[in-house]
């Protein structure tokens, strides 16, 4: 089994973890990698520690290049691999030593184009572990490749018993794919779309015939990093969001895709209200501002029309409170809500 993972590493700012990171990935228990470091114009010191690790080891590959952004330094990435797998890993995150390992064999063994594990949270005082999809290994055929691949356009059914898990299988980390599957696609920039990863998984499943997942934590999310897009505050995310809808539905149209990929997208829309409401919240703005501009939000036709067609019956009593707020057009109680769930996300 001498198949070569190439890893994708976009590196921006990024001194204070880049050490762990490289670590966890030139210590993995398979040795056939190919180690693809995208420095996107970093400013610190994270040039002169990829310099240091690629002295001493020769599956490093560094790139230098001008900031344009995670999706660019990806692409590039992309451009250079020359493996027969790819793996993305953010340079603030690492690696459990054993999962390259554990993905090329399953890959192997199934001859699946995609391999999916589970990862964990990291705060600054404890840990989280996020189950992606259950506890059993699962083998997926074509139908079931088919069932995850309308869960990227959003949740339906049973599945939106818990609304905040609707992204947890979106993510480009945290996956092994096919290099050969993969071929051509690109990621958009998330100055123009609000989550690139989503758009990219789209056109990834939308190829791919099996796929295995192991429901092991491969992979460890680092949350308390201060300058990750995930942890501050973007002004442009509302619009970006309704970029990142206007490339599903166009996506569903251009493919002909079936009913239920519109109302999973409407679904989407609704829940993303989450984390819409979490950007809100973080702005350096007042209370009164904050309200007003949730309030601009959920009285927007096409939220009111997700909101009314959103199935609240699968939740649990505190998001059914959340949604009908949000169907109510009561932007003071969602606001009450969103702080706690600010509180309940930092610990």
């Amino acid at each position: 089994m001498n198949k070569t993972i190439s890893i994708i590493i976009p590196v921006y700012n990024t001194e204070a973890f880049l050490a762990e990171c490289l670590d966890s990935v030139l210590n993995q228990t398979y040795p056939h990698l190919q180690v693809i470091c995208v420095n996107d114009g970093s400013k610190d010191r994270s040039q002169e520690i990829l310099e240091e690790n690629a002295r001493g080891d020769g599956r490093i590959l560094l790139i230098k290049k001008e900031n344009g952004g995670l999706s660019s330094a990806r692409n590039r990435g992309l451009e250079a691999a020359t493996g027969d797998y790819v793996m993305f890993l953010d340079s603030d995150d690492w690696l459990n030593r054993d999962i390259c390992r554990q993905a090329v064999e399953a890959m192997e063994e199934s001859r699946a184009d995609l391999v999916m594990w589970s990862y964990v949270r990291e705060f600054q005082t404890h840990s989280k572990p996020t189950d992606v999809l259950g506890s059993e290994r699962l083998f997926f055929d074509e139908a079931g490749v088919r069932r995850l691949y309308r869960r990227l356009f959003g949740l339906m059914g049973e599945e939106l018993a818990d609304p905040s898990r609707g992204d947890v299988i979106v993510t480009a980390w945290g996956k092994l794919y096919r290099r050969e599957l993969i071929s051509g696609i690109e990621f958009i920039d998330t100055k123009k779309i609000g989550t690139e990863d989503c758009l990219y998984n789209i056109e990834a499943f939308r190829r791919i015939r099996s796929a295995v997942y192991l429901p092991v934590y491969g992979c460890h999310y680092r949350k308390y990093n201060a300058a990750s897009l995930t942890t501050t505050y973007n002004p442009r995310l509302f619009d970006g969001w309704q970029n990142m809808y206007a490339h599903m539905e166009e996506h569903i149209e251009r493919y002909g895709l079936p009913e239920e990929y519109r109302e999973a997208l409407s679904n989407r829309r609704a829940l993303h209200l989450i984390m819409l409401g979490i950007n809100t919240v973080a702005a350096n703005k007042t209370a009164a501002e904050k309200c007003r501009e949730l309030r601009r939000i959920i009285r927007k036709p096409v939220y009111r029309e997700a909101f009314r067609r959103l199935d609240i019956g699968p939740m649990p009593i505190h998001w059914k409170a959340f949604f009908t707020c949000a169907r109510w057009g009561c932007a003071l109680g969602l606001y009450a809500l969103l702080l706690v769930i600010q509180r309940i996300r930092g610990k």
